[in-house]
Formats: structure tokens, sequence, C-alpha cells
């Protein structure tokens, strides 16, 4: 929020949280969200590739609207590095980044067409991790769960074609 507070008249802000957060944050923290006109909050069960289709670039921690951003040819900033933190559009930030470098990159890629190649370097990326069994999609996964179990299987049996082409 502090990211947003400082810098939010450069530019119009959509912020949609994860199912799993939208309202565990306090009351006051929305409030303060809904009173500022450059700030939309877009519901939770709004689709993302919709939202996607009007936006110049995608702040986020480790939400899978960035990879569905990458793979679009859409910019990335984040505060960390998400499984899927790679290639030229991808930039981490921090609190205090100067704007102009975050503009600068946002700039640099808004509008490009996204080639094939840099797609499938990204996929090949993300690959790697599932490959590796590094991917978790949400913090509550377990092992001992046996829907996940089965889930994961079937996740690498329709991805082993691709270990042959990339590897």
């Amino acid at each position: 929020l502090l990211f947003i507070k400082k810098n939010y008249k450069n530019y119009n802000i959509f912020i949609k949280e994860h199912p799993n957060v939208m309202g565990l944050r306090p009351s006051s923290f929305y409030k303060s969200l809904k009173n500022n006109n450059k700030i939309t909050v877009i519901p939770t069960y709004e689709n993302s590739n919709y939202i996607l289709s009007k936006i110049d670039c995608t702040l986020v921690w480790t939400g899978t609207v960035g990879f569905d951003s990458l793979i679009r040819g859409i910019p990335v900033v984040s505060f960390c590095k998400p499984y899927y933190a790679v290639g030229k559009r991808f930039m981490t930030i921090k609190q205090d980044t100067p704007i102009n470098l975050i503009y600068r990159h946002i700039k640099r890629f808004n509008k490009k067409k996204i080639f094939k190649s840099e797609q499938l370097e990204i996929f090949k990326f993300v690959s790697k991790q599932l490959y590796e069994g590094n991917y978790k999609l949400h913090s509550d996964w377990s092992n001992k769960n046996p829907q996940y179990i089965k889930d994961v299987k079937k996740m690498a049996s329709s991805c082993k074609h691709l270990f042959n082409y990339w590897f």
C-alpha cells in the first residue's frame, strides 16, 4: 500500500486481490482505496484475462496474474521473485525503487509484441521448476492430500513430452 500511496498520482491503478486474501485486511484499507478515484478495486471473481487486455503493466507479489501477464507480453514488476521471474519483461523492485526506472521498464515493453521464442523461454523456466517440484499453487498444498498427488502426477504426465523437447 505504501508503494501505491507514493505513486498513485502517476497512474490509474487497478487492484485485484487474491480470493484467499480478500476480506482479511481491515475495512479501513478498502475504504482508503475506495475514496481514491485513481484506484479501482476489481472483484476477485472478475476474469483476469479481460483485465490484462486493459493494462500497461502488472505489479504483483507472487500471483499467477504475473505469469499470465508475462506470456502475453505485459511488463511485470514485483517486490519478490516468483516462480516465473524470468526475462527482460520482468523487473524486481523495492519500495524505494525510483518511479522513473519503473516507468522506463513499462515504456520499453508496453504494447510490444511478444514472440513465441520469448514465450517458450518463460515456459521453459517455469517447466524446470515444475519438473523439480518447486511450484506450489497455494500455501496449504500437502503431499498427504491424495487429490493433490493425483493432480501433480497428471501435470507431470501432460508435460513429459515438453521435457524431451527442451532438455
